[in-house]
């Protein structure tokens, strides 16, 4: 996440803003405050960030767009499954 900033300031500002100056809501009470930064570090570490973009459909048309029936709805899930895998 960090490094989507590195290409732009103003969203490297908001990033650090966010994970730097804010802090976590607590579970309990007896809890002291975190911040975003440090409940990241703690959880786990991002080694990769692929971002994945829809294939256009050359079977699809306009009146499609509110297409929501279970077979598309899985057909896109299966397509998204097929794309993560191929990067």
């Amino acid at each position: 996440m960090i490094s989507l900033g590195d290409n732009d300031d103003a969203i490297k500002e908001k990033i650090n803003k966010i994970l730097l100056d804010e802090y976590a809501p607590r579970r309990f009470n007896t809890e002291e405050y975190k911040r975003y930064i440090d409940i990241l570090k703690d959880t786990f570490k991002i080694v990769k960030v692929v971002q994945i973009q829809r294939k256009d459909d050359s079977d699809s048309i306009s009146r499609k767009i509110t297409d929501f029936t279970s077979e598309t709805v899985n057909r896109l899930i299966q397509q998204g499954y097929e794309d993560a895998l191929s990067k």
